[in-house]
């Protein structure tokens, strides 16, 4: 077997791989098919110029199809900084004998379209796609709840979450038997949990029907978590009263805010983040620093993966390579938006923001 690691475009081009910007010159020369993801728009010059010379145009995901036809090959993409948590699934799904051949957390513009929610491959393949959905447990899309979307759905319970078991999460499904899987597998591929082993009914034998994992949640963090459920509408709403002050009293700032939620949605309002503007009279890394010696916690989510030491050195990335992911690593900051913020907080909050920015 030989493997091979591109590190930079040189190297691609060494192997006889022209890298071309997408402007239409990808579709010229000798090219022979041209391959497109599932959710192109109809004005990509590549697209354009390979349907005027008459090439054959392909769907990324027939590729993919016919890639995991041959070699059970997965990818795992677009998980907001949860691979783990998607790779984690998937080896239980593999386990329970419904191992995907891809996950992905991708948005994809033309599926929604179509109605197609969470698996791309609907109706044309047994691909099982796991949508990952972290930060988004009170989310909403067209009269939806997020969890209701998808076959599998993840979210993270984390201590930084809008609702925590302080580690852990959830999966939500309406597949009753792959369900019971992945109870099972999640631990240690028993065939009974302790309360099914120490009932009322008296003692019961269990079963391993399988070498499984130490992946449960406690059912002492899992009463933390129950005891949070009613709360969380009444927290969603004061993080919205926060979040459109923030939006009312820093527009006049060197910032860029977030935009606003897409019709018909319900925002979890999870982090309120900023860009700072390059001609703020602070860089992000000082505007942190001067917000700490005034007792206020911001963060960064996130830096640029590839520009982390294990990325960069692994794979020889340059931060110029992925500018708009680089950009805004370097720009963003994230400012107070937890529910048990006082208003007295929140104008601290603005006042320190106008004082080192304005």
């Amino acid at each position: 077997q030989l493997e091979v690691k591109l590190h930079n475009y040189g190297q691609l081009e060494r192997l006889g791989v022209q890298v071309l910007p997408q402007d239409g010159r990808g579709a010229a020369g000798d090219c022979a098919a041209l391959v497109v993801s599932t959710a192109v728009e109809e004005e990509v010059p590549d697209l354009a110029a390979a349907r005027r010379r008459g090439l054959p145009v392909v769907h990324r995901s027939e590729l993919l199809a016919h890639w995991v036809a041959e070699f059970r090959s997965i990818a795992v993409a677009g998980t907001s900084g949860k691979s783990t948590v998607v790779a984690m699934v998937f080896e239980i799904l593999r386990a329970a004998g419904r191992g995907p051949g891809v996950i992905t957390g991708g948005d994809l513009l033309a599926l929604q379209r179509e109605g197609l929610w969470g698996n791309a491959f609907a109706g044309g393949s047994d691909l099982l796609v796991v949508e990952a959905a972290a930060h988004a447990i009170e989310s909403v899309f067209q009269g939806k709840k997020i969890g209701s979307l998808s076959p599998l759905t993840c979210f993270s319970f984390y201590a930084t979450k809008n609702m925590t078991t302080a580690e852990g999460g959830m999966i939500t499904t309406d597949d009753d038997e792959l369900a019971r899987k992945i109870k099972v597998i999640g631990l240690h591929g028993l065939s009974a949990d302790a309360w099914s082993r120490f009932s009322d009914q008296g003692y019961k034998h269990y079963d391993v029907v399988f070498p499984g994992f130490k992946y449960n949640l406690t059912d002492l963090a899992a009463s933390v978590g129950l005891a949070q459920l009613p709360k969380l509408g009444s927290w969603l709403r004061r993080r919205e009263q926060i979040w459109a002050r923030y939006q009312e009293e820093l527009t006049n700032l060197p910032l860029t805010l977030p935009m606003p939620p897409a019709p018909d949605t319900l925002h979890a309002r999870h982090l309120y983040t900023v860009l700072i503007h390059d001609d703020a009279r602070v860089t992000r890394d000082e505007f942190l620093s001067k917000m700490h010696s005034r007792r206020i916690g911001t963060g960064v989510h996130y830096r640029a993966l590839h520009t982390h030491p294990y990325y960069r050195e692994r794979w020889a990335f340059r931060p110029e390579q992925f500018p708009n992911a680089w950009a805004i690593g370097e720009h963003t900051i994230s400012l107070p938006l937890a529910p048990k913020l006082t208003d007295a907080d929140v104008q601290r909050v603005i006042v320190g923001a106008r004082e080192i920015l304005g």
